[in-house]
């Protein structure tokens, strides 16, 4: 199988703060022809992307899911956000960032 034919870099493409992921990170070429809603959320994890302690991707997780915990359901339930990156990516490090931002924040 030709891996490169199947899947593409993945970079932020609405995000433009933060520094690179350290490790590779890939979707398929399917999914990156696919363009994610305007970001709407002005989060407050500036020295942590400051300092490099949350990459581009991992904040871009943090953003969108707290843009979700906004909304709310018809049942008047708060939205959820399913996380469902793969190895490598930092899913502790996104929730321990979104624990800090807290929901009154979202």
């Amino acid at each position: 199988m030709d891996h490169a034919n199947v899947y593409t870099q993945y970079r932020p493409s609405k995000l433009t703060e933060g520094r690179d992921h350290p490790d590779p990170i890939v979707e398929s070429q399917s999914l990156s022809g696919t363009s994610p809603p305007d970001p709407d959320y002005a989060h407050h994890l500036g020295r942590e992307v400051a300092e490099g302690r949350i990459s581009n991707a991992q904040l871009e997780t943090v953003v969108y899911a707290c843009m979700r915990f906004k909304r709310f359901l018809p049942s008047g339930e708060r939205c959820g956000f399913f996380l469902g990156d793969g190895a490598g990516v930092g899913k502790g490090r996104q929730i321990a960032a979104l624990v800090k931002v807290s929901p009154q924040a979202c």
